[in-house]
């Protein structure tokens, strides 16, 4: 069940099952369940606090501003159990951008990005 309520400033807050999305202000990231499965999107980076993905993506989208125009940030809780054991069954947040149309113009942003030192990661919402 999804339902829309007003907040604040008239700030639309989606409410849908188990989703954590919040849709803040500009400065801000929203911290959701993900892309849909099957979205092709590029990832930015992985952080220990959403706080820490907030500030790289500003620091990220003044480096490059054009190239980032065309995408929708999001930022996805992660929560590692068993399969994770080298970071200990804690959570993270990944930094990602997209969606993309395929995974070639995925790879291209992303070749784009490293040729200017930044790490980008190509890849499908599982």
């Amino acid at each position: 069940m999804e339902r829309k309520r007003k907040v604040g400033g008239g700030l639309s807050l989606l409410i849908a099952g188990l989703a954590i999305a919040a849709f803040l202000t500009a400065s801000r990231l929203r911290v959701s369940e993900g892309f849909p499965v099957g979205t092709i999107v590029a990832q930015l980076g992985a952080y220990d606090e959403v706080r820490d993905a907030t500030r790289v993506w500003k620091s990220i989208k003044k480096r490059f501003r054009s190239e980032l125009a065309p995408f929708e940030p999001l930022v996805t809780r992660v929560e590692c159990i068993s399969e994770c054991r080298q970071y200990d069954d804690r959570e993270y947040f990944r930094l990602r951008v997209g969606p993309f149309l395929n995974i070639g113009k995925a790879r291209a942003f992303c070749e784009e990005l490293a040729a200017k030192l930044q790490s980008c990661i190509p890849l499908r919402e599982r």
